[in-house]
């Protein structure tokens, strides 16, 4: 098949195809955030630069394009198969290759499908899921504070503290001027 497009239009079209920012990572990023995870974004220091990384869980996310990744619902383009084919089994190795550099280095990865994230409720869901296999109380805030040691089951294991009474994770701002009345200063005035 023949491309309609002229290379300068092909060139212009492509680059504008995003690796941060995209529609499917900002869903994620609204479904983290109203679950009251706190996340970190594309950390270069790890393999992969994963789209989501939550510290206190040791769990990174992973959110891939459907096409650049090569899952199963796209088809492969019919113009330049050889370049595509090559590209894309390249594109898995690398990611394999990243999820297993980071189990090696003890983090947990979940990886969600660009055509997965269209269902926000599945992908609520799905994240729930894999948060409650992987930590001890199935604690659904990432802000609890761990604590190590303690009887029974978790054998000195990491066991997450949920503190369900808290609303929001947030901090709000604080007025200088009340700040510094609560520290015992006097308020300055004018005096001209």
């Amino acid at each position: 098949m023949v491309d309609h497009l002229t290379p300068a239009q092909r060139h212009v079209c492509m680059s504008r195809v995003r690796s941060k920012d995209t529609t499917p990572e900002l869903a994620v990023r609204k479904i983290l955030l109203s679950l009251g995870y706190r996340y970190k974004r594309h950390v270069k220091s790890l393999p992969g630069k994963p789209d989501f990384v939550i510290p206190s869980l040791r769990t990174t996310i992973f959110v891939n394009g459907c096409f650049w990744h090569g899952h199963f619902c796209k088809y492969l383009p019919k113009s330049n198969t050889n370049f595509w084919s090559t590209k894309l089994l390249y594109n898995k190795q690398r990611d394999k290759t990243n999820i297993r550099a980071l189990k090696r280095d003890g983090w947990q990865t979940l990886v969600l499908w660009e055509c997965q994230v269209k269902n926000r409720d599945k992908t609520t869901k799905k994240i729930l899921s894999f948060f409650n296999e992987k930590t001890a109380s199935g604690c659904p805030r990432s802000g609890a504070k761990t604590k190590r040691g303690g009887t029974g089951k978790d054998n000195g294991k990491i066991v997450m503290g949920c503190r369900k009474d808290q609303k929001s994770h947030r901090r709000k701002p604080i007025n200088r001027v009340a700040r510094r009345q609560r520290q015992g200063v006097p308020k300055q005035t004018n005096n001209t």
